[in-house]
């Protein structure tokens, strides 16, 4: 009996000598902040610190029940422990500490190592009074041979160099196969769910891509013929080229051709090869146009000798297009020759009026003209146009038609065309249906012309048009049949039609036959053309075609051609060509200027995660505006958003900088309790369970657990009211303590110590004499 009292007396008094031995260190978690709190002293020179109070900073929760220690590590495993012990008790192992816990009121306080280890970091004990918490550089290696260490007769888990208390001693009990192999598998699963990223990073290209087609071959009547096409973007700079050659070893005959480059904003644009004008139609040359403002884009260009137009001269021009008002623009070209153009489009409610003026110097001849399009109702539109030309031959030529929808797509149209070529005329009506039916398709399109593999002959006019009409029929997925009606119009009142039909025959995955013939006429030789498509290894693909040309590609007028043969050997290539852009790169930081990591950051359609020093970095991203902000449901549980998002604009090859700023959210921690004997302090058996605790006017309420602790989490700095609901207390209870106390809660740390006193009311038992 003495003895024991002894032994009870020994520790109160090693644990008030603990208790007076507490002093204040300094943790830098590296990634979030610095925590100044008390430690014990603990052997070989491990302090002991409050898991209450770091935890929250490491992801780590802990709660005391009935001398019940739970903890929660970063992983989400749960261990368990009690005052005095010397272990902590997990799902699958147990882990040794080099000093008892020690449960004191709130606080649990347990080795700074074991700490470090919930939490997943490494410990460094800098020198007396500071410590580091670092970020794993790596998952830890798997144990070879994981073996059980007992302590005091309890087995442990951990192996190899175990310290445990002073006095004890360790034995080692190996573990089955079954339980290591349990224990790699569930090292693996929390290996991966930590490293796992919660939101993957949408980065923009780190690099571009160019796309060419490539095709050799032989051209019947040309020798050899050359083909190549491409698009895409290098640095930035939007590349469009397209070329046809033909050559039969003492010639090399540039069929066709044009090469665009655009600038990454689009502020210029250079042209070269085949032009388009609307002065003078099909043209060679160069041209150079500039975006001065939204509304204005001039341009010049420089026309050269084309053997492929009659009487084509050189001449420089300048062109120009502004949007007057947001329905009005002008647009004009001017040439050194004479020739000169100007055209002029309004937009007014439901309807569209455009005139032109044209003066060719090469043909002499001036054209001017009309069209107005009009919406009438529910979709029923009108149109019509007229155009003089003034040569040797007075021309004229007007239009008119009228385009109602029936249903689900469908539409009727009808067309009278009028043309007058000095005593002669000519009417002409169309009437058009378009109905869906089945697999039927119908396409109806406008293009200009196109350059195609011919000789000889020249372009005799300017500023042709082609309308198509295509429908087309897929009965299977082998077989597809397109009709196709062109008609094209000259600068002239000369107007030419085609009807052709397209059949395409799948034989195999990798080859198809298709045939191009007149209609209804398809045994029309002159009509006729035939090839084949085969695919071949490597992404290469062999094209045969005979026959005469496609109407379509035709660009002469009248103009003599023979059947031909036309064999290609092509190849695509994507080549990967330099990214441009711009760079942004910052931090996030909280109100001390902390960096914060794990924090999504959203530039436009692009997003990424800061890193451990808060660091984060967009690069390459495409010139302009985007809006940077952090992302709200991404953001760590223990931060709010500080700032609206911003609009960052970036121009090309720029590098900038733009930090984001958070707010810190921290907890106000407090205990309830009856201070029975007046000391001030919470001692055992002196808390009070189920107490309200009101946070300001907000109504925001809590209890108190069966310690006597209350918490308001998340809260942003600021001045708060904390009060004791003194209405919903045991009558035999009051306050001896302040009910309402004002808490300064800072950004950098925690408020704690929000305490409560109370102390039970006795009520005085009055004896009365009865009457």
């Amino acid at each position: 009996m003495r003895a024991t009292l002894a032994a009870f007396v020994l520790s109160l008094l090693v644990c008030d000598m603990a208790g007076a031995a507490e002093a204040l260190w300094t943790v830098a978690i590296v990634g979030r902040r610095d925590v100044v709190l008390s430690m014990r002293p603990g052997t070989d020179g491990m302090p002991s610190a409050d898991a209450h109070l770091l935890g929250p900073e490491l992801d780590v929760t802990v709660s005391a029940l009935a001398g019940t220690v739970t903890i929660r590590d970063a992983n989400g495993v749960q261990w368990q422990t009690m005052h005095g012990a010397v272990r902590l008790d997990g799902p699958l192992e147990s882990r040794s500490l080099t000093s008892p816990v020690q449960v004191a009121q709130d606080a649990v306080f347990l080795p700074l190592d074991a700490i470090a280890q919930l939490a997943g970091r490494k410990l460094v004990l800098e020198e007396r009074g500071r410590a580091f918490l670092l970020p794993m550089p790596a998952p830890m290696p798997k144990a070879s041979a994981p073996k059980l260490t007992a302590s005091a007769g309890v087995a442990v888990a951990g192996g190899g160099d175990v310290r445990g208390p002073s006095g004890w001693q360790s034995f080692e009990v190996p573990k089955s196969r079954e339980e290591r192999s349990m224990m790699e598998r569930e090292n693996d699963d929390f290996v991966a769910l930590k490293e796992r990223p919660i939101v993957p990073d949408v980065l923009p290209n780190n690099h571009e891509a160019l796309g060419l087609d490539l095709g050799a071959g032989f051209a019947q009547g040309g020798g050899a013929a050359f083909d190549a096409t491409g698009s895409g973007t290098i640095a930035g700079y939007r590349l469009g080229v397209s070329s046809f050659l033909t050559g039969n070893g003492r010639r090399m005959d540039v069929r066709s051709g044009r090469i665009a480059l655009e600038s990454p904003s689009g502020a210029w644009t250079t042209e070269g090869g085949d032009l388009l004008s609307e002065m003078r139609g099909l043209a060679r040359g160069v041209r150079l146009s500039r975006r001065l403002t939204s509304r204005w884009r001039p341009g010049v260009s420089f026309y050269v000798n084309d053997s492929r137009v009659l009487n084509d001269r050189a001449a420089v021009a300048y062109r120009d297009s502004v949007l007057l008002t947001r329905n009005l623009d002008v647009r004009g070209e001017a040439a050194s020759d004479g020739s000169r153009f100007a055209a002029v489009r309004l937009l007014a409610g439901r309807g569209a009026i455009e005139t032109f003026y044209r003066y060719s110097a090469d043909r002499d001849a001036t054209d001017r003209g009309v069209s107005v399009s009009l919406d009438l109702f529910h979709g029923v539109g009108a149109y019509g146009g007229m155009r003089l030309s003034d040569t040797d031959v007075r021309e004229r030529w007007s239009t008119a038609g009228i385009n109602v929808p029936l249903f689900r797509q469908s539409s009727i149209s009808l067309e009278q065309t009028h043309t007058s070529r000095g005593s002669s005329s000519d009417t002409a009506n169309a009437f058009g249906v378009q109905l869906p039916f089945g697999p039927v398709r119908i396409i109806q399109r406008y293009i200009w012309t196109d350059v195609a593999l011919l000789e000889g002959p020249s372009v005799l006019n300017s500023g042709r048009r082609q309308m198509q009409s295509m429908a087309s029929f897929a009965p299977n997925s082998r077989l597809r049949f397109t009709y196709q009606v062109g008609t094209q119009w000259f600068a002239g009142s000369d107007a030419r039609q085609w009807t052709e039909l397209e059949s395409v025959l799948t034989v195999a995955r990798n080859t198809s036959f298709h045939a191009v013939t007149g209609f209804p006429s398809v045994t029309d030789r002159t009509r006729l053309r035939v090839g084949v498509q085969q695919q071949l290894p490597h992404a290469f693909r062999l094209s045969v075609d005979y026959g005469r040309l496609p109407a379509f590609q035709s660009t002469a007028v009248n103009a003599p051609d023979m059947s031909r043969l036309l064999v290609m050997l092509r190849r695509n290539f994507t080549l990967r060509t330099p990214a441009a852009g711009a760079d942004l790169e910052g931090l996030v930081r909280d109100d001390s200027g902390t960096p914060v990591s794990g924090a999504v950051v959203s530039l436009g359609r692009y997003r990424t995660t800061t890193r451990e020093d808060g660091r984060h970095r967009f690069a390459h991203v495409p010139p302009g505006q985007h809006e940077l902000a952090v992302v709200r449901e991404h953001l760590p549980a223990d931060f709010a958003v500080a700032e609206q998002p911003r609009t960052i604009a970036l121009e090309q090859g720029a590098s900038a900088r733009a930090d984001i700023g958070v707010t810190s959210l921290h907890a106000i921690h407090g205990r309830v309790f009856i201070d029975v004997n007046g000391n001030g302090r919470l001692d055992d058996d002196e808390a009070l369970a189920n107490a309200v605790v009101r946070l300001g006017d907000s109504g925001t309420a809590t209890l108190t657990s069966q310690l006597g602790v209350f918490d308001f989490y998340n809260l942003q700095p600021g001045r708060y009211a904390v009060w004791l609901d003194t209405a919903r207390l045991r009558p035999d209870l009051a306050l001896i303590s302040q009910g309402r106390l004002t808490v300064d809660l800072q950004p950098d740390r925690p408020a704690t110590n929000v305490d409560f006193r109370l102390a039970v009311h006795d009520k005085p038992v009055l004896m009365r004499e009865l009457p």
